[in-house]
């Protein structure tokens, strides 16, 4: 149930920063916001990034243990069944 206030209030906040500061209608905090947004932006593409990248790392993993294994057991039953 926090979480719905704390939206409402981050809107709330928005709506402040997107509000005309000068009486030219530029708006100084508008950039504030523009580089905010591009700074979590960033940091979303890095993180999505990251975790691609250990997913990748995680499959490469398993294949070269799956892989390791059937050679092993390969090497092992051509060892043991070889002789008989």
């Amino acid at each position: 149930m926090a979480i719905a206030p704390a939206v409402a209030q981050l809107d709330h906040i928005i709506v402040y920063l997107y509000r005309p500061s000068l009486p030219d209608g530029h708006c100084f905090r508008k950039v504030v916001v523009v580089v905010v947004q591009v700074v979590v932006v960033v940091i979303v593409v890095v993180v999505v990034v990251l975790v691609v990248g250990l997913v990748v790392v995680i499959i490469v993993v398993v294949l070269a243990v799956v892989v390791g294994l059937v050679v092993v057991g390969f090497v092992v039953a051509v060892v043991v069944i070889g002789p008989l």
